[in-house]
């Protein structure tokens, strides 16, 4: 964990060699005499380079993990295992909350965790207090909880939250935490473009398009089977230009991405298509709030995107281990204003 903590990635052999002299010094029977603390130490670091692969020597005398996830996966293991208090692990782990570089570790943490509501519900509270420290933020929040609750749709409540929190500032192209809560918000997806660039059409008629897509359509090209945001971008931008709501000038365009390259599958063409869609619809109109963030607000809201993000993919996690009552109640309150999510 302190390398890992201090972003050291390359290490000498002697410091890697001292980490090992330190362990042995503590075993039962152990030579303490440094000379020969030292010989154990060098051939113990060989056999780990030559028998497991877990360090590699990158140029003389140099070590680093064969893989940045041995690392991260020995830092949790540190946490979760090795450490004095796990109360204060936790805590200091918790002060990298909104660093990316830490995101593996959270992940690997909340996995090993007998209780992972001692670290999913601080990250909650960290989000919490974000947002009670940014009144712009909390009654943004607010502004997306109204919205949700208006919107008369079997979607589940969060999953629009997350949707509306993102959907005219582009912070996640692939709307990953609202798929994540609900596969259904394929169709806010599809139906965002809707609104976007068929005349008289909102997001409710956008849905109601979308869902009777599917009612027709083989399973392959169903909305509701896409696996990313790109590929319901490639199927809307197919049923958009079917529809007659689909302006000349729109249809030209849209015909225009499409004419060169096909649309088949989840690449790097179909992404490309998909990108220059979404751009093209966002100089029509927005969705939601359109107003002009500072930098620090745009910063403010990312982070707090990333690190709801990160607690759902915790929370998602396969080995996560999670009392069903605090699972529902995280689930529950995810992108609500403090206030509510406090009471709830």
């Amino acid at each position: 964990m302190t390398t890992f903590k201090q972003k050291i990635y390359f290490f000498k052999q002697l410091y890697a060699e001292q980490f090992i002299a330190d362990y042995i010094r503590n075993l039962p029977h152990a030579n303490s005499e440094p000379e020969e603390l030292q010989l154990d130490s060098e051939a113990i670091l060989k056999s780990i380079e030559a028998q497991h692969g877990l360090l590699i020597e990158r140029a003389k005398g140099i070590y680093s993990f064969s893989h940045l996830t041995f690392h991260e996966y020995f830092c949790a293991r540190e946490i979760v295992f090795n450490s004095n208090s796990l109360a204060a692990s936790l805590k200091e782990l918790m002060s990298h909350v909104s660093d990316r570089r830490w995101r593996e570790v959270f992940l690997l943490t909340a996995e090993m965790l007998r209780d992972a509501s001692l670290l999913l519900l601080p990250i909650k509270k960290y989000l919490d207090n974000l947002a009670k420290s940014s009144p712009d933020l909390a009654q943004f929040l607010q502004d997306i909880s109204d919205r949700a609750q208006e919107l008369d749709s079997d979607i589940k409540p969060a999953a629009l939250r997350a949707f509306y929190y993102d959907v005219d500032f582009e912070i996640d192209e692939n709307r990953t935490v609202a798929l994540k809560l609900d596969r259904r918000a394929n169709y806010l997806v599809s139906a965002s473009f809707f609104t976007r660039v068929l005349e008289e059409t909102d997001l409710l008629e956008g849905i109601k398009i979308s869902q009777q897509h599917d009612a027709d359509a083989s399973q392959p090209q169903k909305i509701l089977a896409a696996k990313s945001a790109n590929r319901v971008m490639a199927i809307a931008i197919e049923i958009a230009l079917s529809s007659e709501k689909l302006a000349r000038s729109e249809r030209q365009k849209l015909s225009a991405l499409t004419k060169t390259k096909q649309i088949t599958s989840d690449d790097e063409t179909t992404k490309e298509i998909a990108d220059r869609a979404r751009s093209r619809a966002k100089t029509r109109h927005h969705i939601g709030n359109n107003k002009t963030l500072t930098l620090k607000e745009q910063k403010l809201r990312r982070d707090y995107y990333y690190v709801t993000l990160l607690l759902v993919e915790c929370l998602y996690s396969d080995g996560c281990m999670l009392d069903p009552h605090h699972r529902q109640k995280i689930n529950d309150n995810l992108f609500l204003p403090p206030a509510q999510s406090q009471s709830k």
